[in-house]
């Protein structure tokens, strides 16, 4: 067994609120799978046993867009089904999906362009 934290914080300057958390979670799996992927305009799908090799389940999954420009053009649609996206990242955006047992695999797809995206899967 590991522990696995998250910690998340944001500050809004029009409001004044800000809020930090960190929680920490027991998981019973070690594998993890960490890498880049080009995605592009046409759906890309990360399989998630495929893609963390070992992983029986996946527990959480990290998602980075690394795209070099900072146009609000270059973002990054993610879903847990094709076509049915619902977390959006901008350039230098990053977000953890906690993945249902279910979940075999997270789908990207680029606005436009080639966006490299930094992929880390941990098993459950």
């Amino acid at each position: 067994m590991a522990d696995f934290t998250v910690t998340t914080s944001f500050s809004d300057s029009v409001t004044g609120m800000s809020l930090s958390r960190s929680d920490t979670f027991t998981l019973t799996g070690n594998d993890v799978g960490h890498g880049m992927a080009d995605v592009t305009s046409g759906e890309y799908t990360v399989t998630l046993s495929a893609f963390a090799v070992g992983v029986g389940s996946a527990g959480y999954v990290f998602v980075k867009n690394h795209a070099l420009s900072e146009s609000a053009e270059d973002y990054v649609d993610v879903g847990v089904a094709t076509t049915a996206y619902f977390m959006r990242l901008f350039p230098g955006m990053s977000g953890i999906l906690p993945i249902a047992p279910a979940t075999t695999a997270i789908y990207l797809i680029a606005n436009q362009g080639v966006i490299p995206v930094e992929i880390y899967v941990r098993e459950a």
